[in-house]
């Protein structure tokens, strides 16, 4: 068979592989009149335009195998294909990636440790537990959230009773969120009579050279009665909450929070018992809080005006990370630091 030399190397190939065929086909003793060379044309007029389609070979070849066996036979087309010069393309393995989402693994230690935490303080009056919000507590928490908020930004007293409602349906599902948040609540419980006579006796063994085993039995069993018990009379004076997922805490147009990390929010402290370091007592509760969480730093936004806070976060420890510019005036929008604070 003659082959022009204006040919491409793909038409090359294809005419390669029909002189095999024929050669292959004379071989055998077969007659080569069927394969005309009106089929041979056609066949490589078909090559042709599948190479000027920058097809692969490996289409290139099957489609060949396919259309030389409808013309000259199944035995020639068998020859033809183990014969071929080709080789067949080697298919390409994609990388294996992991998965977009990572599956869900249920903290379920975290957060019996997050609701199991109790920080008890003892002060002039009494004792400071400070504890995870229940169900029972939340009517008095939305009550001192609202007054909290209202006098801060200034509502009327006719929008109070709508705020509290809202603050309460938000507290009764926050509560139910360790580990992604937790809200934490500061008991101010009064000293008994028991207590003092307890506190008494205390001093008077320590005032006689006693073991200083007793401090720690009478620690082990304060931390040994039930909860109901130290609840007994007990006053909500504060409240805190810390955020670990951004899904629970809002979103607003500047000074976010990073995604991965523990965000304190709405603190309050009842106007009545402000003053005596219940806010300090909370901050601390927030720190051992991150803590078992595994979080190593806490954000909170302060306002430009709040003097007050400011001076209570710089003494706990929270810097300034980031400001808002005056642009957020023209938004009606307050100025608000960006504070920080990293755990050692």
């Amino acid at each position: 068979m003659r082959v022009a030399s204006s040919f491409t190397v793909s038409e090359l190939q294809i005419s390669a592989k029909v002189q095999v065929c024929d050669l292959r086909s004379k071989h055998q003793g077969t007659t080569c009149r069927k394969f005309s060379a009106h089929s041979r044309s056609r066949c490589v007029r078909i090559q042709s335009s599948i190479a000027r389609r920058q097809l692969t070979g490996h289409v290139m070849y099957s489609f060949s195998a396919r259309r030389c066996s409808a013309s000259i036979g199944p035995n020639i087309a068998a020859s033809f294909q183990s014969h071929s010069p080709i080789e067949q393309p080697q298919q390409l393995q994609a990388p294996i990636s992991g998965p977009k989402f990572q599956p869900f693994t249920p903290q379920t230690g975290v957060r019996q440790d997050l609701l199991n935490y109790r920080h008890k303080v003892k002060v002039a009056n009494g004792s400071v537990l400070v504890r995870p919000l229940t169900h029972a507590w939340v009517h008095d928490c939305g009550g001192l959230l609202t007054g909290a908020f209202a006098d801060a930004m200034g509502y009327v007293p006719m929008y109070r009773t709508y705020l509290r409602h809202q603050i309460r349906q938000y507290l009764y599902r926050h509560a139910d969120m360790p580990p992604k948040a937790i809200v934490l609540v500061a008991l101010l419980i009064p000293e008994t009579a028991s207590d003092s006579q307890d506190s008494c006796s205390s001093q008077e063994t320590s005032n006689s050279d006693a073991e200083p085993e007793a401090s720690i039995r009478r620690q082990d069993q304060e931390a040994s009665t039930s909860g109901q018990e130290q609840e007994q009379g007990a006053i909500l004076v504060g409240t805190v909450e810390l955020s670990f997922a951004a899904s629970t805490r809002a979103r607003y147009l500047t000074l976010n929070a990073p995604v991965n990390c523990a965000y304190l929010c709405n603190m309050a402290v009842d106007a009545n018992y402000r003053r005596r370091g219940y806010g300090n007592i909370l901050l601390d509760a927030a720190d051992d809080v991150a803590k078992l969480a595994g979080e190593t730093q806490i954000y909170l936004h302060l306002r430009f005006q709040d003097a007050a806070p400011a001076s209570l976060y710089k003494q706990a420890g929270y810097v300034s990370d980031k400001a808002d510019s005056f642009l957020v005036r023209l938004l009606g929008l307050d100025k608000r630091y960006l504070m920080k604070k990293q755990h050692q």
